[in-house]
């Protein structure tokens, strides 16, 4: 699970320039407060984990784990170059009616509203979270995937707490940087995905799985 929670750790800056803005504008501004937000977000995010592991465990008891990590691998690669193919319309409308949702809660400063607030914005559409659902896919299990996700929330916790004392962090020169080594993120990640698939025998790189069992030997 290390790689889920350096990929929210480091890819965190991106939630930053994201979701800074949301951050910002709760009702309530207390570190307690953000903590909320930031706890609603992990739930959705381990929920979300679930769900696709259920779906990737699926997909390995056809035998295809392999396969599915090495196609997603050369997606997550193909988006960074070709981003316009991995635009779903549909997807926007949705997201556009999900945004319109908040703003009831935006009213209230309860911790309720708060912890609302984070589950919704997990939801919302962000291709860091993208890449870690994707990961939570090749896990193959729904445990794992829930698990990979949770990792990765952990993860964005330090950057967005720390958003809600300094806010210097949401600066236009940093959301510069930030967005220019997210396409670095991303492509280490397809990199990876593609080398998992391979079945190559490198510990914890490219581990070798059993056919259709989804057990990696990482010794």
């Amino acid at each position: 699970m290390w790689l889920a929670f350096l990929t929210g750790l480091f890819g965190s800056m991106h939630c930053v320039g994201m979701c800074g803005a949301i951050a910002l504008s709760l009702p309530s501004r207390t570190f307690f407060g953000n903590f909320l937000y930031n706890l609603g977000r992990i739930v959705t995010y381990t929920f979300l984990g679930l769900i696709f592991g259920f779906f990737g465990k699926g997909l390995d008891l056809l035998g295809w784990q392999q396969v599915l990590s090495i196609v997603l691998g050369g997606v997550v690669i193909l988006g960074v170059f070709l981003p316009q193919f991995t635009k779903i319309p549909l997807l926007d409308k949705l997201f556009f009616r999900l945004k319109q949702s908040f703003t009831p809660f935006f009213k209230h400063k309860s911790n309720f509203s708060l912890f609302v607030i984070g589950l919704l914005n997990g939801l919302l559409p962000c291709g860091l979270v993208y890449l870690a659902i994707i990961g939570s896919v090749v896990m193959a299990a729904p445990l794992e995937g829930a698990t990979y996700m949770f990792f990765f929330g952990l993860g964005t916790i330090p950057m967005m707490q720390l958003l809600a004392i300094y806010k210097k962090l949401l600066t236009a020169e940093w959301r510069r940087k930030i967005f220019k080594m997210m396409p670095v993120f991303a492509i280490i990640l397809g990199l990876l995905l593609i080398f998992r698939g391979l079945n190559l025998g490198i510990p914890y790189i490219s581990p070798h799985i059993e056919p259709q069992s989804g057990v990696a030997e990482c010794k």
